[in-house]
C-alpha cells in the first residue's frame, strides 16, 4: 500500500503578526519498498530517542543503498519522553493507529478576548479530515479539554480529542486522539504540537559566476526570525514546517516542509519547499534535545546557502550581533588591524573574526585574565571550574607587547607591523600573532625561532615522571617547533593544502622533521614509493623505536635544531603558516570524495563550525581539532551526566558524524558546562585577554618599555621570498593568499 505524508499546521498567536492562510502542499510519497527491516543491505544508524517510526529510504547520493530514516522530536525531548511513556502504557494504545496520522492543521485565532481553535487531523485511508473546534477566554488556560466530533465519520467510527495547553499562549499543545465505537475506545495515540519563533543565521558561498551573494541569501540576510511548526506523534510521523517571512510585507521568502529526522547517516531531503530558484533543500543536522537544526538550500546555479536555526526565542548573548564600529578599538594596536597597502575590502574574513571576538571584550572571564595581566600579584581566581594559570601574567604581557614594537631597520617595520602585513595578505586575523606569547619564549630568546618542544606533555606525564620512565615511548616526544610551535605534520599539511596559492605568491615554504634520524626515515619512505601525504610522524617514530634506536634518537633530541631550510626558523614564514592553520578552521572546508562514485562523500568535515565563535579556532590550535569538536558537541547537552559521558565515550568518528550538534557552540558555553581540559580553557581565555590588551595597551594600564633589539637580524626574521611577498602590491585579490 502506498503511503503519503503531508503536514499542514497553522497557528495565529496574534493576528497582526502571523497570517492565517493555510500552507497547502502536495503529498509526499516515499519510494515503495519491498525490503524487510532486517535486510543486511539496510544501514542502521545509532538510535537516539525517537518517535518510534522508521522508514526505509535510499541514500540521497547512492539510491542503490538503503537506510532507516529515524524520526525524532524537535527540542522537546523531555516532554516527548514523558508523553511516550504515559501513552504507551494506556489501555487501547495502538502503534498501528499512530502510524495512520499523516497531518495536522491547527488554527488559533484571538477575537474579543476569546481564544478560538480549529483542529483538523488527516488519517491514512480516511477520505475526510477529522475536525474539532472550541473556544475559551484568554484568561482560561485550560489544563485539559476533551473535544468530540459532531457526528460519526465516514468510516463509521467516532473520534475524540483530549487537548492540553502546555504554555500560557497555547503555542504548545499535547493532544490524544481516540477512536471510538459505541463509546468504547478502539484505538488511541498521542502527539505533541508546537509553534516556535527562533533566531537563525545564514552562511553562503558566493555566486560561482558573479562572485556575489546569491539573491536568496541576500534576502534571508535581511531577516532574523524563522517560524517553526512541529508535529511529533508517538510511534508516528515527525514533521516540521519552517517559514521565513519578509518583515515588512509578511510575504514568505522561504517555506520548507521537512521530516524531523536523525541525520547521522545522511542528509534528509525536504519533502516540499517554496522559494524562487531553489533546486534542493536538505536537513543537514538535527539536535532533538535543543531543537537546533542546520538546513542547506541549493539554488539552480549550484550555490548553497546554509541556515543555522537556534533554540526557541533564544539569542546567544556572546556571539550573535556583530558590533558595527570595532575598527576604532584597534587604532593604537601594537599589531595593526589593517596594515599599509591593504584594503579593508580584501579583509572580509579577518574583519568578521575581529568583530565577533569583540563580543568577548567585556566578558567576565576575559576581564579576569585582563586583571591577571594588569596585576603584579594577581589574586587567585577561577574560570568556570578551572583555577587560572598564573604563568599568564603581567611580565608575559609586557614582554611580548614591548618586543612586538621592535623595529627591523632594514625594512623600517616593527615586528607588529610586519606580522600584520603578513596576516592581512592571507586574510587571517591579526589575533593569530598573540599565540606566540603563549606558545613559545620567542620574544625572550634573542628573536631566535629555533625553538623545539622537548616532549609531549599532553600525554599526561610531568617532567619528573618522564625521567623515571626507562623507555620513552615515541608518542612522548613533541614535534612542535618555531615561535608558533607548529607541528611538523600540521605545517606540511597546510603547505600542501595551499600549494597553488603559495606558488602564485612566489612562496615555497618547507618544513622538516627535527632530527636527522627522522629525516633519514622520511627519505627512505619517499624512496619506497610512499607519497608525502601518507607519511606520518608517529609511524616514523614507531619505526625508530621498534628498531632499537630509541637511545640514539633521544640523544639527537637533546641538541635538536631545525633544518636550515625549515620555514619555522623564520618568524615571518612561521607567522604565515600559523595564519593558514587558523584559516583552515575558519573557512568552509570541502567534502572529500573517493571511491567509484565520486558523488558519495568519503570523509565528512566539521563545516564552518567556527564562524559564529572564532575563538574556538584558537582553542583548536592548542587542543587539536578533534578535542575541540568533542567539547563543542558535549557542551550542547542539557544533562550533566550526559555531558560527562559524552566526553568520555565520544570517539573521533562519532564526533565527525555528530558534527552538526556543535555548530553553534561557543567558548562561553564550553566553559560554563565544564566541557574542556583546564589547560585549554586557560590558554584560550588568556589569549582573548592579551589580544584585547594589545589593541590599546595604555588604556589597559600596561605601559611598555623600550624594545630590546639586541640579537635581531633581518635574516632571523624573514626570508628573501617572504620579503618580496610582503612588499608586493595587492593589485588583484587573486594574486594574494
Amino acid at each position: 500500500m502506498k503511503k503519503s505524508y503531508r503536514l499542514v499546521i497553522l497557528a495565529t498567536l496574534v493576528p497582526s503578526v502571523w497570517a492565517c492562510a493555510p500552507f497547502e502542499t502536495p503529498k509526499y510519497e516515499p519510494p515503495k519498498q519491498s525490503h524487510k527491516q532486517n535486510d543486511d543491505s539496510i544501514k542502521k544508524p545509532p538510535q537516539p530517542q525517537t518517535t518510534g517510526l522508521t522508514e526505509v529510504v535510499p541514500y540521497r547520493n547512492s539510491p542503490s543503498e538503503k537506510q532507516e530514516l529515524i524520526y525524532t522530536p524537535s527540542g522537546d525531548v523531555d516532554k516527548f519522553e514523558e508523553l511516550y511513556k504515559t501513552e504507551t502504557s494506556q489501555t487501547g494504545y495502538s502503534k498501528e493507529f499512530s502510524k495512520k496520522i499523516r497531518a495536522a492543521s491547527i488554527i488559533q485565532k484571538i477575537e474579543n478576548d476569546l481564544r478560538k481553535f480549529t483542529i483538523k487531523l488527516e488519517l491514512e485511508d480516511l477520505n475526510e479530515l477529522i475536525e474539532f473546534s472550541y473556544e475559551t477566554t484568554l484568561n482560561d488556560v485550560f489544563t485539559e479539554k476533551t473535544l468530540e466530533t459532531s457526528s460519526p465519520s465516514k468510516d463509521g467510527f467516532e473520534y475524540s480529542l483530549d487537548v492540553t495547553c502546555e504554555v500560557s499562549d497555547c503555542s504548545s499543545l499535547r493532544m490524544t486522539l481516540k477512536k471510538l465505537k459505541e463509546q468504547k475506545v478502539i484505538a488511541r495515540t498521542s502527539m505533541l504540537y508546537s509553534v516556535k519563533v527562533k533566531d537563525y543565521r545564514i552562511e553562503q558561498q558566493s555566486d560561482k559566476q558573479q562572485n556575489s551573494t546569491p539573491p536568496l541569501a541576500e534576502q534571508l540576510k535581511k531577516e532574523s526570525k524563522v517560524r517553526e511548526i512541529n508535529l511529533s506523534v508517538v510511534d508516528g510521523v515527525s514533521r516540521s514546517e519552517l517559514t521565513i517571512n519578509d518583515e515588512n510585507s509578511q510575504a514568505p521568502i522561504l517555506k520548507i516542509e521537512t521530516p524531523i529526522a536523525d541525520t547521522h547517516s545522511d542528509a534528509v531531503p525536504a519533502e516540499n519547499f517554496q522559494a524562487q530558484g531553489v533546486s534542493e533543500v536538505l536537513l543537514q543536522g538535527n539536535n532533538p534535545e535543543s531543537g537546533e537544526r542546520v538546513i542547506d538550500i541549493k539554488d539552480n546555479q549550484g550555490n548553497v546557502t546554509r541556515i543555522h536555526i537556534g533554540k526557541k526565542d533564544e539569542i546567544n548573548q556572546n556571539i550573535t550581533d556583530v558590533p558595527s564600529d570595532f575598527i576604532n578599538n584597534y587604532k593604537s594596536a601594537i599589531i595593526p588591524l589593517i596594515s599599509n597597502g591593504i584594503s579593508i575590502e580584501s579583509l572580509e574574513q579577518s574583519l568578521e573574526v575581529t568583530s565577533r571576538l569583540e563580543l568577548y571584550r567585556n566578558s567576565d572571564k576575559t576581564l579576569k585574565y585582563i586583571q591577571y595581566f594588569q596585576s603584579n600579584q594577581p589574586t587567585p581566581n577561577k574560570i568556570g571550574s578551572c583555577e587560572m594559570n598564573v604563568k599568564y601574567n603581567k611580565y608575559l604581557a609586557q614582554s611580548f607587547l614591548t618586543q612586538m614594537k621592535t623595529k627591523i631597520p632594514q625594512i623600517n617595520l616593527t615586528l607588529g607591523e610586519l606580522t600584520s602585513r603578513i596576516l592581512n595578505k592571507a586574510d587571517s586575523p591579526i589575533q593569530t600573532a598573540y599565540l606566540v606569547a603563549l606558545e613559545s619564549p620567542y620574544m625572550n630568546n634573542g628573536f631566535n625561532a629555533d625553538i623545539i618542544a622537548s616532549y609531549q606533555k599532553a600525554a599526561g606525564y610531568a617532567d619528573n615522571q618522564l625521567k623515571e620512565i626507562g623507555k620513552r615511548r615515541w608518542e612522548f616526544w613533541s614535534d612542535a617547533a618555531g615561535p608558533y610551535q607548529c607541528l611538523t605534520d600540521t605545517c606540511r599539511y597546510i603547505i600542501r593544502k595551499n600549494k597553488s596559492l603559495l606558488e602564485r605568491a612566489g612562496l615555497s615554504p618547507q618544513v622538516f622533521y627535527v632530527t636527522p634520524m627522522e629525516r633519514e626515515y622520511f627519505n627512505q619512505a619517499v624512496s619506497s614509493g610512499k607519497t608525502e601525504e601518507d607519511i606520518k610522524r608517529g609511524e616514523i617514530r614507531r619505526t625508530i623505536f621498534n628498531s632499537g634506536r630509541e637511545a640514539e634518537y633521544a640523544e639527537q633530541r637533546k641538541n635538536a635544531s631545525l633544518h636550515p631550510d625549515d620555514s619555522r626558523k623564520y618568524f615571518a614564514t612561521a607567522t604565515l603558516l600559523a595564519g593558514l592553520v587558523i584559516n583552515e578552521d575558519l573557512i568552509e572546508k570541502k567534502v572529500f570524495n573517493s571511491g567509484e562514485n565520486p558523488a558519495i562523500p568519503d570523509k565528512l568535515e566539521f563545516k564552518r563550525k567556527l564562524r559564529k565563535d572564532p575563538s574556538l579556532a584558537y582553542y583548536a590550535y592548542r587542543a587539536g581539532a578533534n578535542e575541540m569538536i568533542k567539547s563543542a558537541i558535549c557542551s550542547q547537552m542539557s544533562d550533566l551526566q550526559d555531558r560527562e559521558a559524552c566526553l568520555d565515550k565520544l570517539s573521533r568518528e562519532q564526533a565527525r558524524s555528530k558534527r552538526h550538534e556543535g555548530f553553534d557552540a561557543t567558548l562561553e558555553q564550553i566553559t560554563e558546562m565544564g566541557m574542556a581540559d583546564c589547560k585549554y580553557l586557560n590558554y584560550t581565555w588568556a589569549w582573548l585577554a592579551l589580544q584585547f590588551i594589545g589593541s590599546d595597551p595604555d588604556s589597559y594600564g600596561i605601559h611598555l618599555g623600550t624594545p630590546d633589539a639586541r640579537g635581531i637580524n633581518l635574516e632571523d626574521v624573514i626570508s628573501q621570498d617572504m620579503l618580496a611577498f610582503i612588499e608586493s602590491e595587492n593589485t588583484e585579490k587573486e594574486q594574494t593568499l
